[in-house]
């Protein structure tokens, strides 16, 4: 029931059993959802769960912050988990994004999907330059949702597997990766509408079926043009075990106790007729404003399927994290802000900053992109804590110990 404001639950002092297995899923939105991502992961690091993650499954921007996690061993790899968040910070409050990294050469031989990759691979990813497949095992399955920009259905990219079901009426893409790189994996699920798409060679693949052999390449978008809300693979692996269990490990085939929804996505604002009315800059804003309906079309009804189950109603089986709802609104207000360490205030502040990260690969300022990072955490620590009895003793004051 409701009382002043605070959600209160006759489950609030019941101890749950805690899962054994969770399923992650990192929304799109450029550099937002990258840093509350990072939160989100740290929490789940801080609260000693990392080695119950089955998979992380991720679009657009969430890609980004799970291929540097993949890229750096995994979550049970990472022991710190302010080196996961600072790294982060890092990379979008000081060196800005991916389109920095273009040189003129680049955009005189069209070349800016490959410059776009290279950044990814040296900001991102370490400048490992390693492929899918080389990935530890150890790692919980990392799934990057692409689109096939000629079918608009989904293809899934990871370690154990390369999937797309439904390309045409017959058609079923079903191999592993080969030598499809991690950096090319990031870049197609994270190919912002209206940037360079990402051609997939399928002679590079190992498939183990395709039946338009007079084709040899696919073209890959921004997997938020799907599902922004990366929640597509949980579905998509339950509608396919049998065709999958061959190809993927048993782990990644059973479903979770616990899928985590980082939903990071933003309603898109109103914008005045005028200005899409000016010559050429109306054009340009007209085409943005489209690419944007397509993403806020992937995300609606997703978000009202998710938004039934809050995590304070205890036992459900998913958790939807996401931005527009403030940490005092998912739990009890005197326990997350005496075990959490600050006051309403200042989540309410660290809000509204929040809001004011855009999408865009630009540089972030520190106090917002902090505020991201820290909403991540903070919302992910309420509702672990909540549903699912993790000690709120594991969870310090992300604003101190981000700085």
């Amino acid at each position: 029931m409701i009382d002043d404001g605070e959600w209160i639950t006759s489950d609030w002092q019941r101890p749950l059993p805690l899962p054994a297995s969770i399923g992650i899923s990192l929304s799109g939105g450029g550099h937002r959802a990258a840093l509350l991502a990072a939160g989100a992961l740290a929490a789940v690091i801080d609260s000693g769960l990392s080695d119950r993650v089955c998979w992380i499954s991720s679009a657009s921007g969430g890609s980004l912050t799970s291929g540097w996690v993949a890229a750096h061993g995994g979550l049970t790899a990472i022991a710190e988990s302010r080196s996961l968040v600072r790294s982060l910070l890092d990379i979008c409050c000081q060196r800005g994004g991916t389109i920095a990294a273009m040189s003129i050469n680049d955009v005189l031989t069209l070349k800016l999907g490959k410059a776009i990759e290279r950044s990814i691979d040296r900001l991102w990813l370490g400048g490992s330059s390693r492929r899918l497949e080389d990935l530890p095992s150890h790692c919980p399955e990392h799934v990057f949702l692409t689109v096939d920009l000629g079918s608009l259905e989904p293809v899934f990219l990871s370690r154990s597997f390369v999937y797309a079901d439904g390309l045409d009426a017959e058609d079923r893409l079903l191999g592993r990766p080969g030598k499809l790189t991690l950096a090319a994996a990031v870049r197609a699920s994270a190919a912002f509408p209206l940037m360079p798409t990402v051609k997939m060679n399928l002679n590079s693949l190992d498939l183990d079926s395709w039946s338009s052999h007079d084709e040899d390449e696919i073209v890959l978008g921004d997997g938020g043009l799907w599902n922004n809300l990366a929640t597509a693979w949980d579905g998509e692996r339950s509608r396919a075990e049998n065709r999958l269990a061959h190809a993927i490990p048993a782990c990644v085939c059973a479903a979770v106790d616990l899928h985590l929804a980082i939903d990071a996505s933003a309603p898109v604002e109103r914008v005045s007729a005028r200005a899409l009315s000016v010559p050429i800059g109306g054009w340009a804003r007209g085409s943005w404003r489209s690419a944007q309906a397509m993403l806020q079309s992937t995300i609606d009804h997703h978000r009202r399927q998710l938004g039934t189950q809050s995590q304070w109603r205890a036992g459900d089986r998913v958790s939807h994290v996401t931005l527009q709802r403030a940490p005092s609104d998912i739990c009890h207000r005197s326990a997350l802000h005496s075990h959490l360490g600050t006051d309403e205030g200042r989540w309410r502040g660290a809000s509204d900053m929040a809001s004011k990260v855009r999408t865009t690969l630009t540089s972030v300022p520190k106090a917002d992109a902090m505020s991201v990072a820290a909403l991540g955490y903070g919302l992910t620590a309420a509702h672990l804590s909540d549903g699912w009895s993790v000690p709120f003793a594991r969870f310090v004051d992300p604003f101190v110990r981000f700085e």
